[in-house]
């Protein structure tokens, strides 16, 4: 059963949940969810747990949009430091990623199979 505790919030399971992350970052959302059951008696919503474990993720590894704006600074400060090393980067890139996935008897997502395409057209 669910129960919503508002002292229980995603910013204490996010520092509740740092250690498991840190072993872990593929762990799953249930696996975080049960760890909270065992250690507080409460069995927190899906969504809370998810985006605790998004800021526990940030917190450790950082910001997912600067990480990629900082990129094009580390690729070209390679560049000067590593003689040969040669960078090309689009950035740019208007397309969609279309993905196909499944998921096996573990719940684990698999990549099907992959494609970059110009956008997505109007299906009926």
């Amino acid at each position: 059963m669910s129960q919503n505790h508002t002292k229980l919030d995603s910013n204490i399971i996010c520092a509740n949940i740092k250690s498991l992350l840190k072993v872990d970052p593929s762990i799953k959302v249930n696996v975080i969810i049960a760890h909270i059951r065992e250690r507080y008696n409460y069995t927190i919503t899906y969504k809370k747990t998810w985006m605790a474990k998004n800021k526990a993720i940030e917190t450790i590894y950082g910001n997912w949009e600067k990480s990629y704006n900082d990129l094009l600074r580390w690729l070209l400060t390679m560049q000067k430091f590593l003689p040969g090393t040669i960078v090309e980067m689009e950035r740019k890139y208007m397309g969609t990623l279309l993905l196909a996935i499944a998921q096996d008897g573990n719940k684990n997502t698999i990549l099907i199979s992959y494609a970059l395409v110009e956008g997505e057209t109007g299906g009926a």
